[in-house]
């Protein structure tokens, strides 16, 4: 991962915002739950939309695959 050094001696790593976005844009969209509706719901505390691991644990529990 690329990172910047300032002359203060602090280092940015560039690009973990965007790879956590991304990783939630996938996530939702695997949970067919709209991103931005999502985000909205988070930013406002409305708590509309249940969180993501609410969401995955109960799809989960409904795929019961067979073991071989």
């Amino acid at each position: 991962m690329p990172k910047i050094l300032f002359k203060d001696g602090s280092i940015l790593e560039v690009g973990i915002n965007w790879d956590t976005f991304m990783s939630l844009v996938a996530t939702t969209r695997k949970l067919e739950i709209s991103f931005f509706e999502y985000v909205r719901d988070r930013i406002s505390q409305l708590g509309n939309i249940l969180s993501l691991a609410t969401v995955i644990r109960e799809q989960s529990s409904l795929n019961h695959f067979a073991c071989s």
